[in-house]
């Protein structure tokens, strides 16, 4: 999954291609010993495990990405695991990868590609990927730590938490311009500084509601305006351009691809036909019952945070749901840690127990 975030020619480096195709059989080996030997479940719990194990592999092998299958298998091996410890792991390991990353692209290792981006007629900006894939790939790591950030320091969110998220967006709309997620970063705060100081204790129940209307509101928006948008409505081809014809290509691709109940082979070969949009990508590439699993799934998410009274990271869940409006990194856990909030139905009910007190 790192892999494919960088701006790495895998048939030029023939050793790190032979190493990334040695963990992607490694890995799912070692998840399903994790599962069945030193987890070993209840009957009744393994059979409903192997139930979607299956569904997850056979959509893998039909759409010909085995990502969503590893995915699951990841999610089952957290069990025993709460929250917190996965948000400190991954703002570690981001700080300490995006250095990295960073460093070997200032030396020349990794590529540092240009990205230009017309503004008006006469006006060019030149976008720099800092050895990521593109600069929106940079933008979403930037965005987990500060999600880290909110959901670790909740407790003890002060103006030196507001400072460093404003300066997270600052390096991200000089540096990278990556609109999207300056827009969450700002959405992100508004929240946090909302729920934290305004609102207090009734904050749970204002995000109740914004939560599970945005749960609605942003797939209906996605496919609302691919409609409007092929009746030739204005509006709708606006907001296509506004959100850099993610609208339009989800158009296209709709057109292009049959809808299949098990997904189909997705191929990032014409700018048309590329889904940036993650309620899109998961229905095309994925097929509609992922798309339908995926939906409910984080509907019982919503409701069990909801229960555990946990603010902060209903005000993630929430602000994410956003993100897969333009970018479909929400669905990789390597870019989306909240995404882990689906074992707690499967084999990880105190996943969220042990923050219960801390968060409200």
């Amino acid at each position: 999954m790192f892999s494919s975030s960088l701006a790495l020619n895998l048939y030029e480096y023939h050793w790190f291609r032979r190493l990334n195709y040695l963990f992607s059989l490694i890995c799912p080996i070692y998840y399903l010993i994790n599962i069945l030997w030193i987890r070993p479940q209840r009957f009744k719990i393994l059979f409903i495990h192997l139930i979607f194990t299956a569904t997850f592999f056979i959509v893998s092998f039909n759409c010909g990405d085995f990502s969503i299958f590893n995915t699951w298998l990841l999610i089952l091996c957290i069990n025993g695991m709460n929250m917190k410890k996965i948000a400190k792991f991954v703002l570690i390991f981001s700080i300490i990868y995006i250095f990295v990353i960073v460093c070997l692209s200032g030396y020349g290792i990794i590529e540092n590609k240009l990205y230009p981006r017309y503004q008006g007629s006469m006006s060019l900006l030149t976008r720099y990927s800092y050895g990521f894939a593109n600069p929106n790939v940079f933008a979403a790591f930037l965005f987990q730590i500060a999600c880290c950030l909110v959901y670790l320091k909740w407790k003890q969110w002060s103006i030196i938490e507001n400072f460093l998220i404003l300066l997270l967006f600052a390096v991200i709309y000089s540096f990278l311009n990556c609109r999207t997620v300056s827009i969450l970063i700002v959405l992100l705060l508004i929240l946090v500084n909302l729920c934290k100081y305004k609102l207090k204790d009734k904050s749970i129940i204002f995000l109740k509601y914004f939560s599970l209307f945005s749960l609605g509101f942003c797939p209906f928006f996605s496919f609302l305006t691919v409609i409007l948008y092929a009746h030739a409505n204005s509006s709708a081809a606006l907001i296509s351009d506004l959100l850099s014809h993610r609208i339009r290509n989800l158009y296209f691709s709709l057109n292009y691809y049959d809808v299949s109940l098990f997904g189909n082979i997705y191929h990032r070969h014409n700018d048309f036909l590329i889904v940036d949009n993650a309620y899109g990508n998961i229905f095309i590439h994925f097929g509609v019952l992922v798309f339908i699993l995926y939906m409910v799934l984080y509907l019982i998410a919503i409701n069990y945070t909801i229960k555990f009274k946990n603010v902060p990271f209903l005000i993630l869940l929430t602000v994410y749901l956003y993100y897969g409006i333009m970018e479909g990194y929400i669905i990789n856990p390597h870019s989306n840690f909240t995404i882990f909030i689906f074992s707690i139905m499967f084999c990880n009910k105190n996943l969220l127990t042990s923050d219960k007190t801390e968060c409200m």
